[in-house]
């Protein structure tokens, strides 16, 4: 019997990988806090990045440092949008057309991301991935804070499904898969995107 109606991609690293993202993201990270934090001189910022110790940024992460020391989360997402991250997609690869497509026959699709709109377009663009196979992009705009939790309870919500018959596939176990089991839900974190639909217990 078929456990599952609804599957969540994460989409960084989960529908596309090989980026090294560790000093260029780093870097874009740290000028989008500069562009947050831009009423503070020099010396305070830079003891704030060394007081959160910075070093494995993540989107999540950010959040909470731009609301610990109550920032406007709206600057770093209009950061986002107007800036590019200046990253090598020259190793990148995505997942085959034919592995969505088996997944699309099965359920229905969602991405949800920490990524913008812009940043899902620039990569749909140059990977060729086909966003009609999936029912809803979902943005995180951190009005629900900075975890995925609160979208996949709306889709829960807006399929009319158990938690149990959502599954969640991301890169990672902290901000993908975690907020689902705690609604319930199922997941599996992915190391890369050369996965099929029978790699996972749906």
């Amino acid at each position: 019997m078929q456990k599952t109606k609804v599957v969540v991609f994460d989409f960084d690293n989960t529908l596309y990988m090989g980026i090294d993202w560790t000093k260029e993201w780093a870097e874009f990270c740290e000028k989008g806090l500069r562009f947050v934090f831009r009423d503070w001189d020099d010396k305070r910022f830079k003891e704030m990045i060394k007081d959160e110790n910075l070093v494995n940024y993540t989107s999540d992460g950010i959040i909470k440092v731009i609301q610990k020391y109550n920032k406007n989360v709206e600057d770093w997402i209009t950061f986002r949008t107007i800036n590019d991250c200046d990253l090598d997609y020259s190793n990148v690869i995505s997942i085959s057309e034919e592995v969505l497509k088996s997944f699309a026959n099965n359920f229905n699709l969602y991405i949800v991301s920490n990524s913008t709109h812009k940043d899902i377009e620039d990569m749909v663009f140059k990977f060729d991935i086909d966003l009609s196979l999936f029912k809803e992009i979902i943005i995180n705009d951190y009005k629900h804070g900075a975890g995925k939790k609160y979208f996949y309870e709306e889709i829960i919500k807006k399929e009319k499904i158990k938690p149990s018959e959502l599954f969640v596939i991301g890169d990672s176990e902290n901000n993908d898969v975690i907020p689902a089991l705690e609604l319930g839900a199922r997941g599996k974190v992915v190391k890369d995107c050369n996965f099929k639909m029978e790699d996972f217990d749906l």
